[in-house]
Order: structure tokens, then sequence, then C-alpha cells
């Protein structure tokens, strides 16, 4: 909700209520380091809004830094307070779609869809989409169907330990000191939020037998640079690198399924005959800013909260954003829960870590309907 030109009213000169409607997304008064009380401007944007229907008043007191303490009346709001809903644009806007990936025309959910709920590994999934060989995009959503927060990931993690060089964006690194960009682009040191990931698919999915369920259609780790005046070349520190993610995203607003180098960066297992790097262990990832585009989610600008893939914990995803040379910072793309939107943070935060999987195309399920309480239940005997 945004209220606009809003402006403080003294609730005690309000006699009717029900002649005019009066809104409220949050007030509050303060006491400032001059033991002065202040009374904050009602907030204009809040994923709630109140209704006031009557004001009541309360003798207190309330103490200023200094330990002074202060008479005060407080005002308490009564009224109905009106949830985030579902818009018509999101209603129309929800549903699956298609765009082409690297295996040929993938089909994907976008927006307030409640029918893509999975049941595997003992865990609660959402399909992020078919992929164009057939096999089927999960995004883990959890042990239980009303999942939220970091509920829905399995911890939070720093994407790589460092941040100080352009190598930390990817998912896996080469030599970080290198002096071109093939020294440190090249896959041979996992990245911290790798390491994870494969140690929580060997407990989960290796160890419990439920391998031979998984495809091996890549993960994109796209580190490649951007077309833009001046960009930098992704090794030097004193110039600041834009990476092609970071240009479709927030720049062109133009997402893509297509990993522009698979060789490099579309990540699959040392097995795979068709496309990819062939450097991963074990076929798992994350959820890449472009899938999340797709999905409705949009750059710094706009908010959305009602897609499938929000969360109200932030999450990594594995798109790489920029290197700073101001701030000698790499940094990858998340999905940023106060906010609702894509943005792009230092590898060294510790955001939500949600794996992705594919399931085979041959996968069968034993029942359900893709619902939150009656999911699609994978055959696994």
């Amino acid at each position: 909700y945004t209220l606009t030109d809003t402006i403080l009213v003294d609730p005690t000169t309000i006699t009717d209520y029900s002649s005019k409607n009066y809104y409220i997304c949050y007030a509050s008064t303060n006491i400032n380091m001059d033991n002065k009380l202040s009374t904050s401007q009602s907030y204009r944007s809040c994923t709630s809004i109140y209704k006031i229907i009557g004001v009541t008043k309360e003798e207190t007191t309330t103490t200023g830094p200094s330990g002074m303490v202060f008479d005060m009346i407080k005002y308490i709001i009564k009224g109905y307070e009106y949830k985030k809903i579902e818009l018509e644009s999101d209603k129309s806007d929800k549903g699956l779609y298609k765009a082409e990936d690297d295996y040929g025309t993938s089909y994907y959910y976008r927006g307030n869809v409640k029918n893509n709920y999975v049941y595997f590994a003992d865990s609660y999934w959402r399909i992020i989409r078919i992929n164009g060989d057939n096999s089927i995009r999960l995004l883990y959503a959890g042990k239980k169907a009303d999942a939220t927060g970091v509920e829905l990931g399995i911890g939070s993690k720093k994407f790589n330990n460092n941040q100080y060089r352009p190598g930390y964006v990817g998912y896996m690194y080469g030599n970080i000191d290198g002096t071109t960009y093939d020294e440190v682009y090249q896959n041979t040191n996992d990245s911290n939020v790798k390491q994870e990931l494969d140690k929580w698919y060997k407990e989960n999915i290796d160890d419990k037998n439920l391998s031979s369920y998984i495809a091996d259609s890549g993960f994109c780790n796209d580190r490649s640079l951007a077309e833009r005046a001046n960009n930098g070349d992704g090794v030097s520190l004193d110039i600041e690198t834009h990476y092609t993610g970071y240009k479709r995203i927030m720049t062109d607003t133009a997402p893509s399924y297509i990993c522009p180098n698979k060789e490099r960066d579309l990540f699959t297992l040392t097995t795979n005959e068709i496309l990819g790097n062939k450097a991963l262990t074990y076929p798992v990832g994350l959820i890449t800013a472009d899938e999340l585009a797709y999905a409705g989610m949009t750059k710094s600008t706009f908010s959305n909260k009602m897609s499938y893939v929000y969360s109200n914990y932030t999450y990594w995803t594995m798109t790489p954003a920029i290197f700073s040379n101001s701030t000698s910072t790499a940094n990858e793309f998340m999905l940023y829960s106060l906010a609702g939107t894509l943005q792009t943070n230092s590898v060294s935060q510790t955001p939500m870590v949600r794996p992705v999987i594919n399931l085979s195309k041959d996968t069968l399920i034993s029942g359900g309907i893709g619902t939150s309480n009656n999911p699609f239940v994978i055959k696994t005997t």
C-alpha cells in the first residue's frame, strides 16, 4: 500500500470517524537526543494498512536518552487491518509462460501461482519451470507446506568468504590473484555456497539413493562481461566491472534463460556429454536472477511480494552483478525480502541458501494436484 498526501492529525480533534475515512500505515513518537518529544510522520508505504475507527488516551511515561522521565499521553488507535491482497494485475499475469533456454523451449511459472508444489526427498519444492530437455526445475521450499522465512532454505551462508576480488562472483573460481580473465575464472575452486549445497545434496539426495531421479540440466553462473562504455575486464581492481546479468536485469529489463558461455559458466556434471563445463560433483545449484525476473520479480524500483518466489527472508541467486572498484566488493544478485525486489550485495553477506535441482523427465508422481496441502508427490518406489 502507498498513502499519498499524508498529514499528521491530532486525534483529539477528530470527533466523528464515521463521516470521513482515516487511514494509517504506522505512527510513533520519539524522544530525541535533546530530550524533546517529537512525532514522526506517518509511514507512507506498508504491507498492512489500518482504517481508524476510534482513539483512546492513556496517561503514561517515557524515558529520554539522558534518563529523564517524561509524562506522556499515548493515543491508542482502534481500527481494521487490511492485509495485502492479490490485485487484478497479479491475477491476470500469473500462469504458465514459455521462453527459449539452452535446451529448447522452457515453460515457466509466473506470479502468484498456487499449483506448483512438489513433495520430494522429505521436503517441499516449487516448480520453477519445465526445462527445454523436459526435466523439471525445482526451488527448495522447506520441510513443511506453510514454511516461511528461514524455513524456506537450508541456512544462511556467505556466497564466498572473501569479497575483494572480481573472481569471487563465481560459483567456482580459479587463481583469484591471476592477471588474465582465463586464470581468474577457471572452475577449480568451490565457492562457499557451492560447498554448502554439495554437502546438503550428499546428505539429502545422494545418501538416500535418490540421485537416479535427478537430471543433469545446467545451472548458469554467467560471468560474461557486459557490453558498456569503460567496463572493467573482470580482473583489474581499479575499474568497475559490470557482468552481463546486471545489464539484462537492471539496465535492459530483458531476462534470458540462455547462458552466454556454456563451456565456462553452465555448470553440469563431469559426466555430461552434451552441454556445460562439466565441473560439478553434484547436480545442484541456485536460482538465477533471470529465473526470478521471469517469475515476476523486478529490479529495485518496483516491489512484488505476490510472486510464488517471494520470501520474507533474503536469499541468494547465482547471477554475478558487479565488481565495485570503489568498495573493492564482488556483488551477486539476491532476492531482497524487505522490498520484494531483485537487488545486489556483497558476496560476503549471509542471505539464505535455497537449493535448486532438476527432476528427470522420466519422473512419475504417485499423487497430488500441486497445491500446498496436496502437492505432487514424486514416486520413488
